[in-house]
């Protein structure tokens, strides 16, 4: 997981220096790997519900919870299908963490600025 803050700086870096040509493509990976059970204790924990557990739902109930929150059809297909690939490894990252791939904001940090947002 990145920071939209972290995409944001790396963006703007390369579009202000334009040390490439062509298409290229620049891998972003946050501090360390972080699993969907640590990320729920950790936002529960900044919200005050320190119990709150991840619950993973069947792709079906997914698509159905993201139809009713208002999404189309074939945005909550292609977001499914996201989903899908990231769990079964099937879109991962093809370089390893580096200086020049590691971004700086780690999850307790975004946890933080969300627990304000979540509380207000």
């Amino acid at each position: 997981m990145v920071a939209t803050q972290d995409i944001a700086k790396v963006a703007s870096e390369r579009m202000l220096e334009r040390d490439f040509s062509g298409k290229t493509v620049q891998e972003l990976l946050g501090p360390r790997d972080i699993s969907m059970d640590e990320v729920t204790r950790i936002i529960g924990a900044k919200i005050g519900k320190p119990d709150l557990s991840y619950v993973h739902f069947s792709r079906e109930d997914y698509v159905q919870g993201l139809l009713q929150a208002g999404l189309s059809e074939d945005m909550a297909d292609q977001l499914a299908e996201l989903d899908t690939g990231i769990n079964e490894q099937v879109l991962a990252s093809g370089q390893p963490r580096t200086e020049e791939t590691r971004t700086p904001t780690d999850f307790e940090e975004f946890a933080e600025f969300f627990a304000q947002v979540f509380k207000a």
